[in-house]
């Protein structure tokens, strides 16, 4: 309903979609719920409505236990994760929330092999989100890929200064 701009219907049934799972005790979903609660809101121009249910996705991400778990482990992803989020335009990041959650596989992975365009692949091994593995795949698919591969977060962090580097020569095309 809200997609079709039917604001005040939309609105009540994103609401009752996560209700119905607050009720259930399932997390999963809810940070997709309030992001998109929040755009929905944002543009009905109920600003400081969409701006709680903003906050309240962004609660819900960051007190999901796995969450909390890696937050320990690497306390400064916690750091990164609220710069991300001090921005401009929550509309934009209500949307950045949901289009992860609705990121649609390729039907065929060998429709891949005929990207020409140049592509800069980097990767993390044990990166659960992107896995390495998959980064290999990618590279193997497409014919114009280079494949920047980092044992560690800290290996990528340590070598920021040469990534920053290596992404502006990439873009600009001159190597």
């Amino acid at each position: 309903m809200a997609a079709q701009g039917q604001w005040a219907e939309g609105i009540a049934q994103i609401r009752e979609g996560l209700a119905a799972w607050r009720a259930r005790g399932t997390r999963t979903p809810w940070s997709w719920f309030f992001a998109l609660l929040a755009e929905a809101c944002g543009r009905a121009g109920q600003v400081e409505e969409g701006l709680r249910a903003l906050e309240e996705a962004l609660e819900a991400i960051v007190s999901d236990p796995e969450r909390v778990a890696q937050y320990l482990q690497t306390p400064w992803k916690l750091e990164i994760d609220k710069v991300m989020w001090e921005h401009e335009h929550p509309d934009g990041l209500a949307r950045a929330i949901r289009e992860v959650i609705e990121d649609w596989p390729v039907p065929d992975r060998e429709l891949l092999r005929k990207v020409t365009a140049p592509t800069l692949l980097i990767c993390i091994e044990g990166d659960d989100i992107h896995p390495a593995e998959l980064g290999r795949i990618l590279h193997d698919l497409l014919p114009s890929s280079e494949l920047l591969m980092f044992e560690s977060e800290i290996a990528l962090f340590q070598a920021i200064p040469s990534l920053v580097q290596r992404v502006g020569t990439f873009l600009t095309g001159h190597d």
